[in-house]
């Protein structure tokens, strides 16, 4: 489709208008939200796993009586558990490291994101680069944890999808 194929600058202005208008502007909702639909990656990747689901599984629940909610919560869900972590890392770490939609959306310096307050680092007086590396390591850390802890699942979830990581 293409949105797809379209980078995300190409729908900022779009999404911004959305997200003022359900009243998401300065919170932690106008800042999460928009980043799980605007990954092309993420949509991707849950779609081949969805697709994946062995239809009999799903005609089986059916004939069962289950109805439709019930079968994605018992019978999708678990079969694409994988997906949806690594999709969620995807999206933390993508989220995490996120400048301009913050800057944007949470303009307010109390609601900044920590890539904003790296950015505030410099100013009229100059840089203290010792004091932003220092700072650039202590916000690079949750990003390693989480890739270690998760690398693993990432990468099965690439390879089950048939998508090279």
């Amino acid at each position: 489709t293409i949105a797809l194929a379209s980078p995300p600058q190409a729908i900022i202005i779009p999404q911004f208008l959305l997200t003022t208008r359900l009243g998401w502007q300065n919170s932690p909702l106008g800042l999460i939200v928009p980043q799980l639909g605007a990954s092309a990656l993420a949509v991707l990747l849950l779609v081949e796993h969805v697709a994946g689901v062995p239809a009999s599984h799903v005609e089986a629940a059916a004939l069962q009586g289950a109805r439709p909610f019930e079968t994605l919560w018992h019978v999708v869900l678990p079969a694409i558990r994988p997906a949806v972590l690594a999709v969620g890392i995807l999206v933390f770490i993508t989220t995490w490291n996120e400048y301009l939609w913050p800057l944007l959306i949470a303009p307010r310096s109390h609601d900044a994101t920590v890539q904003i307050g790296l950015a505030q680092f410099q100013g009229e007086g100059g840089t203290d680069y010792g004091a932003l590396m220092a700072a650039s390591t202590l916000t690079s850390l949750p990003i390693v944890a989480v890739y270690v802890m998760a690398s693993r699942r990432i990468i099965d979830a690439f390879i089950k999808a048939g998508i090279r990581p």
